[in-house]
């Protein structure tokens, strides 16, 4: 085994067996230090450390993040997380200036009696609306409640070369029709809508859930938008939206996409597909653990992406991972005695697997 890999699982068990104390570990130039709140954690990391959060509900407000971090939490689905419980943060994470290149992986957000933001990631800060950049960052396999880049003045340049992939999300929010430019929104599960995304942006194998039955791809400007699945009526039917975008090989349940404005280009989309043919096992309008989102080996769908892969969340730049766990070792199994043996020492029994990807 790579000698710098036996390093890395080395450092992830010590981390991990803070999780008998419920402990968010921080790790600095390969040292570790510990801390019982994700605030403190955040706080006293500095730019580049990565922080583990074990399973629990740790309150953070509106925690402010200025800096690069790599934050990796034990991840949202219950099934996956079984000897864990699986991380949540209660309260809001808001993504300001100085946090180029942070990573926030696997664990669910949820509203708090504390904070303006909670449940939901704001990329943009206040007050300095007029002065936040931010690039680089990637934001996967969490559930969340929203994901907005806080863009109010529609200033150019701000928000570039982000990913946000593999989310449970009920709305991604542009802000500002302009200044969002390059970034990758990508095999999600929205349940709502995406809007007000401006030039560049791929937009690709998400599913749109059919829980805003209006529209679900709302005021995008010169991207792609490619390889979706959409269970809502899709757009404003408006020339004045949606407006110089390449749109192909996405999968629609409505007769038409209503992208009217001829400034788009449209090419080898599926339309009149009933919602109970794609899915293996899918109803309804929202997202549910217990369904199973690949396509029937009768969809259409099937290896209908553009680039062959299928179109929705198995295929495309960021195939969804089952369960949803972050890249990082995950703990299968644990088990940690009560009580010491004869000669002192704590029995600890813990199975962890190596993930691909």
């Amino acid at each position: 085994m790579n000698k710098n890999y036996i390093i890395i699982i080395c450092l992830f068990l010590i981390s991990r067996l803070s999780i008998a104390q419920n402990l968010v570990t921080v790790h600095h130039n390969g040292q570790p230090s510990f801390y019982s709140q994700v605030t403190d954690a955040v706080s006293n990391a500095q730019s580049g450390d990565t922080i583990y959060i074990p399973g629990g509900t740790y309150p953070i407000g509106d925690l402010e993040i200025r800096k690069e971090l790599h934050i990796y939490g034990i991840g949202h689905n219950p099934d996956s997380s079984k000897a864990t419980a699986f991380t949540i943060l209660s309260g809001g994470l808001i993504i300001g200036t100085g946090s180029d290149n942070l990573e926030v992986i696997g664990i669910k957000l949820i509203p708090s009696g504390s904070g303006s933001f909670g449940g939901s990631i704001v990329i943009g800060e206040y007050p300095e609306l007029d002065s936040t950049k931010v690039s680089g960052i990637k934001i996967s396999r969490c559930f969340l409640t929203s994901i907005s880049f806080d863009n109010p003045y529609g200033l150019s340049d701000r928000f570039r070369d982000n990913i946000i992939c593999e989310n449970v999300v009920s709305v991604i929010d542009g802000g500002g029709f302009a200044g969002n430019d390059g970034n990758i929104f990508s095999n999600n599960i929205i349940s709502t809508y995406i809007n007000n995304v401006s030039a560049g942006n791929i937009i690709s194998n998400n599913i749109f859930l059919n829980n805003y039955p209006q529209n679900a791809i709302i005021n995008i400007y010169q991207s792609v938008i490619q390889n979706n699945i959409v269970l809502t009526p899709c757009c404003y039917n408006d020339n004045g939206y949606n407006q110089n975008n390449f749109i192909s090989n996405n999968l629609f349940v409505n007769t038409s996409n209503n992208f009217v404005s001829p400034t788009n280009i449209l090419q080898e989309n599926i339309y009149s597909q009933d919602q109970l043919s794609i899915f293996i096992n899918q109803s309804g309008s929202s997202f549910d653990y217990s369904h199973d989102y690949h396509l029937k080996l009768t969809s259409p769908g099937k290896n209908a992406g553009a680039d062959g892969t299928d179109v929705g969340i198995y295929g495309g730049l960021y195939p969804w991972k089952e369960g949803s766990i972050p890249t990082n070792p995950h703990i299968q199994s644990k088990i940690i005695s009560s009580n010491t043996d004869a000669s002192g020492n704590l029995p600890v029994n813990i199975k962890v697997a190596a993930q691909d990807h």
